[in-house]
């Protein structure tokens, strides 16, 4: 079977890349909307568990939000559809680091916000 890959002519193969990079950007275009509208989501969850940090939250989960629609643009750019394999890597990483950082202010790993 690789013999057969390797056979394969350099027009599919660049076909092939491009239809990749397609899904791609837009697969990262979709999980960009998601962070984007759902990282702010969670105030609710922080005026339950934590009301007291509840506003200074929401300023990470906005600047979260910035973020990654500053993501979602560089990936409508030609620098954006380049690099779109390294880009596309911050669109989880992003609220993934600032739950973390919400977890670290409140108690750290003792802190039952990860359970949110």
């Amino acid at each position: 079977m690789p013999e057969a890959i390797n056979r394969l002519s350099p027009e599919f193969q660049k076909a092939f890349q491009a239809n990749e990079r397609e899904d791609r950007i837009s697969t990262v275009k979709v999980g960009s909307a998601l962070v984007f509208f759902l990282m702010p989501a969670g105030t609710l969850l922080d005026r339950f568990v934590y009301p007291d940090k509840a506003p200074e939250f929401l300023y990470l989960r906005l600047f979260c939000s910035a973020l990654v629609a500053i993501f979602w643009y560089l990936h409508t750019t030609p620098f954006g559809r380049r690099h779109y394999r390294y880009l596309g890597l911050a669109i989880p990483l992003l609220p993934a680091f600032f739950i973390c950082l919400m977890i670290y202010v409140k108690n750290g790993p003792d802190s039952p916000y990860y359970a949110g």
